[in-house]
C-alpha cells in the first residue's frame, strides 16, 4: 500500500521529495561491480551494509541507455544518482540554478548529451520518532523507504532548489539519501510535463 497525492496538495507544498522511478542501463563497468572502485572512494565504506562510500569520479554509462518520453532516469543498482538529457536540462534547468556533475561514457570520455544532477547539501530531515536501523558492524543507520504519507520536513531547509537529506533510506547496499526540491522546482515540472519521477509533498 502507498499514499497518492492529489495535484493540489502537491502544489501546496513547500518542498517535495523527488523520487526516480525510470531506470535504464547499468554503472560501467558492471562487472563484479567494479564502478564501484572507478566512482567512488570506498576507504570508508563498510563492506557489511554498504555505506561509507562516496562519489568522487562522474559515472560511466554506455550510450545505449532507454530514456523513452522521461525526463530522469535512475541506473540499475543506484538509488542516488539522477540522470537528465542535456538537451532537456538545457531547456528545463529546473528553472532555477540546481547544478550537474560530468558523465562518461565506459572508456572515460566526457558525453556530451548526459548529465547528473548535483544534489546540493546535506539537510537533516524531521523523521517524528521513526528510529534507523543500525548496522551491526559499523552503526551507520537505514531508514526504510518511505512509502505512506507526507514525507518528512527538512529542517531549517536552505534556499536552494534541490538538496539531499542527512538520512539515508533503503536497504544494506542499496541506500540512498532522499532528493529534495522547492515548490519552484516543483512547478517548473509539473509545468513542463518532465516524466520519470515522481513528486512526493513533504510535511507542511
Amino acid at each position: 500500500m502507498t499514499t497518492d497525492f492529489t495535484s493540489a496538495e502537491v502544489d501546496a507544498a513547500s518542498h517535495c521529495a523527488l523520487v526516480v522511478v525510470h531506470a535504464s542501463g547499468y554503472p560501467q563497468p558492471e562487472r563484479d561491480f567494479k564502478f564501484r572502485e572507478v566512482t567512488y572512494d570506498l576507504s570508508k565504506r563498510c563492506s557489511e551494509c554498504g555505506e561509507g562510500a562516496v562519489q568522487v569520479a562522474p559515472f560511466r554509462v554506455k550510450k545505449s541507455l532507454k530514456w523513452g518520453r522521461n525526463a530522469f532516469l535512475k541506473l540499475n543498482w543506484i538509488e542516488e544518482a539522477c540522470f537528465m538529457q542535456t538537451t532537456v536540462w538545457e531547456e528545463h534547468p529546473l528553472g532555477l540554478g540546481a547544478g550537474v556533475l560530468p558523465v562518461e561514457d565506459p572508456k572515460g570520455q566526457r558525453l556530451d548529451d548526459i548529465v547528473q544532477l548535483d544534489l546540493g547539501p546535506a539537510v537533516p530531515l524531521s523523521m517524528d520518532g521513526v528510529r534507523g536501523i543500525p548496522c551491526e558492524k559499523c552503526g551507520r543507520e537505514l531508514y526504510p523507504w518511505h512509502d505512506r504519507g507526507f514525507f518528512p520536513a527538512p529542517i531549517g531547509p536552505p534556499d536552494v532548489p534541490l538538496f539531499h537529506s542527512v538520512q539515508r533510506f533503503g536497504v544494506p547496499h542499496q541506500a540512498a539519501n532522499a532528493m529534495i526540491v522547492s515548490a519552484e522546482v516543483v512547478r517548473a515540472i509539473k509545468g513542463a510535463g518532465l516524466r520519470g519521477a515522481e513528486l512526493w509533498p513533504c510535511m507542511p
